[in-house]
């Protein structure tokens, strides 16, 4: 069975987003984070329910090695589309 969830609305920038929370995540709560220089907040994919900052914290940038190859996906929050101009370049 799928996982229950709890259906929000998240604001960014003034664009109105739905998003889906699961109920046994003790993170659904809206949160201001401000992340200190020098250090990078970073976002899982969710994968197999991956870890990111939000569970263990900021990384140093001191910590950051190489460097991007390709943009993988670009979304065009305005038109709600793929910017396919910039994929993959």
């Amino acid at each position: 069975l799928p996982e229950p969830v709890i259906r929000k609305k998240e604001n960014l920038n003034g664009i109105s987003h739905d998003i889906f929370v699961s109920k046994d995540r003790g993170w659904f709560q809206n949160v201001d984070v401000v992340v200190p220089a020098g250090y990078y907040f970073m976002v899982g994919d969710n994968r197999d329910n991956s870890a990111d900052s939000r569970s263990w914290g900021f990384v140093p940038e001191e910590y950051l090695i190489g460097k991007a190859f390709a943009i993988w996906l670009s979304w065009d929050s305005n038109s709600s589309r793929p910017r396919w101009s910039r994929m993959f370049t």
